[in-house]
């Protein structure tokens, strides 16, 4: 049973002829009621014993599918193992991309929207926004953000118009006019109802550089259209560096 401290300084103030400091009552009173407290609190948390940082309520997030697919597909771009900690940690695998990131150079489609929205702007791209995906990612966030909005492009549009004709409902005029809007209308619509099917076109293209290249079109590229437009990009760009 603990000892009623209260009381008993309560007492030692009656008591005009102590000589006791109080401070060092509420000392020793701290000292003796730590270990209880450390106890109650474990008990509360469900951990057998009282660590400073190694009770279960503190284990990280793991990360999402997303996160976790993107993470791999940058790993296997830098030729490297996605570190086990990164497949088990939200916040070691955010910080695996971002080191992948600023190594791996920004894609076409970066590129290209990184000039189409400083033309937009009336600004020169500066030469380190090509260095590296993140850089590139920098600045595009940057130029998205100012005014006027950047209007979405025609591919945008089109897409979007079919998204919105599958699920029934007109699109927005104002996410015709800007290209972020545009783009979360687009996620939205995936999200929700899938993404668009690839063409018959599109599917015939993709095979036909899958079979100079000895592959298979990747599944996602059979049932997603951006993604099929991807490979294709990808397979383009990799017979105009041989």
């Amino acid at each position: 049973m603990l000892p009623a401290m209260p009381a008993m300084i309560r007492g030692m103030r009656r008591n005009s002829r102590s000589r006791f400091p109080i401070a060092c009552v509420l000392l020793a009173s701290h000292l003796f009621l730590a270990p209880h407290l450390i106890q109650f609190v474990a008990g509360i948390g469900g951990c057998a014993h009282a660590k400073p940082l190694g009770c279960s309520a503190l284990r990280a997030w793991p990360p999402s599918d997303k996160q976790l697919d993107y993470a791999e597909s940058l790993a296997e771009k830098n030729g490297i193992v996605l570190p086990e900690e990164a497949k088990e940690d939200k916040s070691a695998c955010s910080r695996f991309i971002d080191e992948m990131l600023s190594s791996v150079p920004p894609s076409e489609n970066q590129k290209n929207l990184a000039m189409r929205l400083a033309s937009h702007h009336g600004i020169t791209v500066p030469d380190e926004v090509f260095k590296s995906s993140a850089s590139c990612t920098e600045f595009i966030d940057e130029q998205l953000a100012r005014d006027p909005p950047l209007p979405a492009s025609g591919r945008q549009v089109a897409y979007a118009k079919a998204l919105a004709e599958r699920s029934g409902i007109e699109l927005p005029e104002q996410v015709v006019r800007s290209f972020s809007l545009c783009s979360e209308f687009i996620q939205n619509q995936i999200d929700t109802g899938g993404p668009m099917p690839p063409s018959e076109k599109q599917l015939a293209l993709a095979q036909s550089f899958a079979d100079k290249q000895n592959i298979e079109v990747p599944e996602s590229a059979v049932k997603s259209a951006p993604e099929c437009k991807k490979f294709i990009d990808e397979m383009l760009e990799r017979n105009s560096t041989r």
